[in-house]
């Protein structure tokens, strides 16, 4: 009932904001086998929240770029959370086939594509970003990085993934590039710009600002994204202690289509 009674103060603009998928392509399935750098598909559930990845079947570099997914179908009515926040949309497996650059993988959100016991609708809705889903990931990355001997790790973070991608960061010693798509970069921010409930549960990355402001990053924003404007990005920025370090790039874009036609060129930008 508590949760509930939550749901029902969530504003219908805050569903497409936490829908990766809103208004993009139907999901359809990529074959990691297929990839530049073919990959298994591993599912992990000994974890507080379960997630899949893509992990590359064999190392060719010692760095690793892992593209987060977003938050899903997290949502299907304003007040009615879905049963299921698989994405609809392959946009991040769209970007990471792409990508031939270096070893990448893949990493969904909790209780996306496989669940389990601890997978209920407070997982994808009102548990975003909080400890329990940043401890379930950073434990993945762990495990992914020592099956392959990394040392080098690069994140991609679509929409709420980017919040994921820099909580990670500034849990972790071993980040040396993130790079954010249509990037919610400050939830709390974003839900105060759209109105809507605040996640208490949720961690804020500019609590980390010392640590973020010492990495490189390139946050890329769509110029018609009415979700995630670049007057998120810009609060992020402002934030900073040291600005040097956050690179702010517009791109013709809205919040779900667009990327994958421009991302070959946005790869080579360089902080």
């Amino acid at each position: 009932m508590k949760l509930y009674n939550k749901l029902h103060s969530v504003l219908i603009i805050f569903s497409c904001l936490i829908l990766s998928g809103c208004f993009a392509p139907r999901y359809k399935a990529i074959n990691p086998n297929a990839l530049y750098n073919p990959m298994n598909i591993v599912n992990f559930t000994n974890i507080p929240w379960p997630l899949q990845a893509w992990i590359p079947k064999v190392k060719k570099s010692s760095k690793l770029r892992i593209y987060i997914e977003g938050d899903g179908r997290a949502w299907i009515h304003r007040s009615i959370p879905s049963i299921d926040p698989t994405p609809k949309s392959n946009l991040v497996h769209n970007l990471l086939a792409q990508d031939k650059t270096h070893d990448v993988a893949y990493l969904s959100q909790p209780c996306q594509f496989i669940m389990n016991a601890s997978c209920n609708p407070d997982v994808w809705t009102f548990g975003r970003y909080s400890a329990t889903a940043l401890q379930s990931m950073n434990t993945v990355i762990d495990k992914i990085k020592k099956i392959n001997d990394y040392s080098e790790i690069e994140l991609v973070g679509y929409s709420g993934g980017a919040a994921m991608a820099l909580l990670l960061a500034a849990h972790r010693n071993d980040v040396t590039l993130i790079r954010t798509v249509a990037g919610n970069l400050v939830p709390s921010f974003t839900n105060e710009f759209h109105k809507v409930s605040p996640m208490p549960e949720a961690i804020n990355p500019l609590d980390f600002a010392n640590k973020l402001s010492t990495i490189d990053q390139i946050h890329f924003v769509g110029n018609n994204d009415n979700i995630i404007p670049i007057n998120i990005a810009n609060y992020y920025r402002a934030n900073m202690p040291k600005h040097n370090k956050i690179n702010i790039v517009p791109v013709a874009a809205s919040h779900a289509r667009g990327w994958v036609e421009h991302w070959q060129e946005l790869l080579v930008y360089q902080p």
